[in-house]
């Protein structure tokens, strides 16, 4: 029993990240992967001050290991339009391999107020293009 509750509990994970993929392309906002570490609150800043202007790809997972999760978020961030990692670390060989074939830039932050600074950059870029396609 304990068990199936695990794979019920991994499902939903899979699930969420899905849905939000599934909402990014539903709206007209820039998508942003979100990438790091886990250990501060970061994640739930970000959603709180930046979720209804940008869409954000959250694969957060209590339990991440890179043989369940890693395909599923390369796929969230080939459908995103900018990857964030915060305090990423040191990327594996094998990582930085899996990185370099999303052929996507990505942006790594160890400052807060710099991913902030870049986070409001991009909001302000997207109303420019907003605005550009009224024209």
């Amino acid at each position: 029993m304990k068990h199936i509750a695990k794979i019920q509990s991994e499902f939903l994970k899979l699930s969420e990240l899905q849905d939000d993929v599934k909402k990014s392309e539903k709206k007209n906002n820039l998508t942003v992967f979100l990438g790091g570490t886990v250990s501060d609150d970061w994640r739930d800043e970000f959603k709180k001050k930046y979720g209804t202007k940008l869409s954000l790809l959250d694969p957060y997972d209590d339990d991440w290991s890179p043989e369940e999760n890693i395909y599923d978020e390369i796929a969230a961030m080939q459908n995103a339009d900018y990857v964030v990692f915060y305090k990423g670390g040191e990327f594996t060989e094998r990582e930085q391999k899996l990185l370099d074939s999303i052929d996507r830039d990505y942006n790594e932050f160890t400052d807060l107020k710099k991913m902030h600074t870049y986070f409001d950059t991009l909001v302000n870029l997207q109303e420019v293009e907003k605005q550009i396609e009224k024209f």
